[in-house]
């Protein structure tokens, strides 16, 4: 009746039917034959409990599989005349119909309000907010019910899997995070990038002929294209200085013929 921890969730669930199983088969039968063992039969019961209980403790678990162990245990104590009655108003006891309902109320209030939503969106035929929708439920919605949905490959159906709430949560948080710093990133590029263009817009509005005018602490005198032909002391200049400002008189020149084709009236 006992797990390996080491073991998958699905192998967990196999060990616990298997464990109704052969407790019903033969354990409990033996009992049942031997001049009707009630003492042996609790105590298979309870080697049964053990192991759900067990089960319980796994992140990964199945309603279902836990309705068939209590669906046994109370036929078993019928049996044996520990009637278990269904709960009711009167005994001051939540009824299986109440336990399942109080289970399923938040997971069905999630669903009735995402189809709603998809509804609407789809009404409005509004395909990029229904896939928004689509993201909200499982980031931000079924996480606080401690369920994790993983998308998978297009056209492979999505998996849903049990899992603990705050881890979930803490997840959640350091994602909302990241996002966070991503966005802030992108519009300190982007900030970045409209300086930049700012600067360059500037500089190409500048006639090529008046462009070294601005620079006049560097130099004295300038030729009829306004390229400069002295440096401040009136010290003609150097070739390799020649060659930089007739360079970057050329970019100038390329510049401004761009803006002013791209600011025609």
């Amino acid at each position: 009746f006992f797990f390996n921890d080491t073991a998958t969730t699905e192998i967990y669930t196999e060990q616990i039917v298997g464990s109704v199983r052969c407790v019903q088969e033969t354990g409990i039968r033996q009992h049942m034959c031997n001049n009707f063992n009630v003492p042996g039969v609790i105590d298979d019961i309870d080697h049964l409990i053990t192991a759900t209980n067990t089960y319980l403790k796994k992140q990964h678990i199945r309603y279902t599989v836990l309705q068939t162990v209590v669906n046994y245990i109370k036929h078993i104590f019928n049996c044996v005349g520990l009637v278990y009655e269904a709960e009711s108003e009167h005994s001051g006891i939540i009824s299986d119909s109440a336990i399942q309902e109080k289970i399923l109320a938040p997971i069905l209030d999630v669903l009735t309000e995402f189809r709603d939503k998809v509804r609407l969106a789809g009404k409005n035929q509004d395909f990029t907010h229904i896939m928004n929708i689509c993201d909200e439920i499982r980031d931000d919605i079924l996480p606080y019910h401690g369920i994790r949905l993983e998308d998978k490959s297009p056209g492979d159906p999505s998996v849903w899997k049990y899992a603990d709430k705050e881890e979930l949560l803490k997840e959640r948080e350091r994602k909302i995070e990241e996002k966070l710093k991503k966005e802030a990133l992108k519009q300190q590029k982007e900030a970045e990038a409209a300086k930049k263009k700012a600067e360059k817009d500037a500089r190409a509005r500048i006639p090529p002929n008046e462009w070294f005018l601005n620079q006049n602490d560097q130099y004295s005198e300038y030729d009829e294209k306004g390229i400069p032909t002295k440096d401040k002391e009136g010290n003609p200049l150097s070739k390799n200085g020649s060659k930089k400002v007739q360079k970057e008189y050329e970019e100038q020149v390329k510049l401004h013929e761009e803006w002013l084709k791209n600011n025609q009236q």
